[in-house]
């Protein structure tokens, strides 16, 4: 078995501790192969829908100025955001464009990964930004703000080779491998990013490889945040240094193994169906399921926004995404039946004098509301809240018939809202959002 290397020639390790957690996911994926609750389709799904997430994440990483809901415009939109560096915008640009090509071969076992593959990672995410894009680098350079030294541009060749040949074994078909597929792809991405073999763009480079070789081996994306930044440089210093992968193996399993939490729209659809709803069941889900996944971008988009301008002075808020309401717990609250961790998402509003969270979850809406909307949306505050309050093992309260509600009237596609007066009111899901931040956030700010 070929095991990646460092420069220096001493081979990566990882500790006893990290293989025991990668041993455990390696088992918790195959069992979901097995039983169906991960298929290609799905899988090809997955990396869909976090596309923006790693997308934004991955770049702003770099130094990226655009927030959220600026690269979800230029991305989704094709919109230009006036007063924003043009480069960045064409950065987002960029990275979008190579990420739908590593979702392209993803699934395709019969392309090999080679060095052409990398380079052409690479000349998408600097296209139209450098001359040498996917091109190797001819001079030494640095790496800001580390210690590392990459080596010299006249290794890079070779080494490239070596690394290439690495990721087309680990992932080719058949291959009777030992090594977990998180280990395979982080190795390949320390080692990417230890050879530097780019002037720029090589941490982007890196981290598409790594999810390009998870995505092979049928395994969720690994999403590297801004909040990450710091614990991953460390991370990959210390693997350059010491050929030790252990603490960015335990980022990296971190990361993959959000993606299987709360994701049980994992499980494939047509095989749930067929046993416990009606097919125009699954359609009206996936009709809401859209509207409030619009809903939630909104709020998302907004605090990015604030946050980015600091409009909102002495207050920082902080959006928490809790994932999916899944098919069978959108269909139990749809009978009336109530469900737990229906978390959505939270809002967390910190100041000098006090932190709130704003939890918005799902529950049996109230009978006015449920000859629209069967499933309602509801905001539960907690002021000062525990550590426990923001996970989603708690259940909101039992919700009187004055609670504010709003849910997604899928005959008419709007959105209502029934509130203190006990009128139900068709919304726009903009006007939703800002009667949150004109209104409900204020008022909970005097409590």
């Amino acid at each position: 078995m070929l095991s990646p290397r460092a420069v220096s020639g001493k081979p990566f390790t990882v500790d006893g501790s990290a293989k025991g957690l990668l041993q455990a996911l390696d088992e918790q994926v195959g069992n979901m192969w097995v039983h169906g609750e991960l298929d290609p389709s799905l899988l090809i799904e997955m990396y869909k829908r976090v596309k923006l997430d790693e997308l934004y994440h991955s770049n702003k990483i770099e130094g990226n100025s655009l927030t959220f809901g600026e690269t979800a415009e230029v991305i989704e939109s094709h919109k230009e955001i006036p007063g924003k560096s043009l480069k960045d915008q064409q950065e987002a640009r960029n990275l979008s464009a190579a990420l739908d090509y590593v979702h392209e071969i993803g699934m395709d076992n019969s392309i090999a990964l080679t060095q052409i593959t990398l380079r052409r990672i690479h000349s998408l995410i600097l296209n139209e930004l450098q001359a040498d894009a996917g091109i190797y680098r001819t001079t030494q350079i640095e790496i800001t703000g580390s210690r590392f030294s990459p080596p010299e541009a006249f290794q890079v060749p070779a080494m490239m080779t070596e690394l290439s040949d690495y990721a087309k074994q680990v992932t080719s078909p058949g291959w009777a491998y030992g090594d977990s597929p998180v280990f395979c792809a982080a190795a390949a991405h320390a080692w990417l990013a230890q050879i530097h073999p780019f002037t720029d763009g090589n941490g982007r480079a890196a981290r598409a490889l790594m999810n390009l070789i998870l995505m092979r081996r049928g395994y969720p994306p690994c999403i590297i945040t801004e909040d990450d930044r710091p614990r991953y440089i460390d991370a990959l210093e210390s693997s350059w240094e010491s050929g030790n992968l252990t603490s960015f193996i335990e980022l990296a399993h971190e990361n993959v193994n959000e993606q299987l939490k709360g994701r049980d729209w994992l499980v494939s659809l047509s095989a749930r169906l067929e046993q416990i709803v009606a097919p125009d069941v699954e359609r009206e889900y996936r009709i809401w399921r859209n509207a409030m996944a619009y809903l939630k971008s909104l709020f998302r988009h907004t605090i990015d926004n604030l946050n980015a301008s600091n409009m909102q002075g002495q207050l920082r808020l902080r959006f928490i995404d809790y994932g999916e309401l899944d098919l069978e717990k959108y269909d139990a609250l749809r009978d009336g039946v109530p469900a737990r961790k229906t978390r959505y998402f939270g809002i967390e509003a910190t100041s000098a004098a006090k932190r709130q969270l704003y939890a918005f979850s799902f529950g049996v809406a109230n009978p006015p509301v449920r000859q629209r909307a069967p499933v309602a949306l509801m905001i539960q505050l907690t002021v000062n809240p525990s550590t426990d309050a923001f996970q989603q093992d708690e259940d909101i309260p039992v919700q009187t018939p004055d609670s504010y509600q709003l849910g997604y009237d899928i005959d008419a596609r709007k959105f209502i809202e029934f509130a203190g007066d006990k009128r139900i009111r068709e919304q726009n899901p903009q006007a939703l959002m800002q009667d949150f931040f004109d209104e409900m956030l204020p008022r909970g700010l005097l409590l």
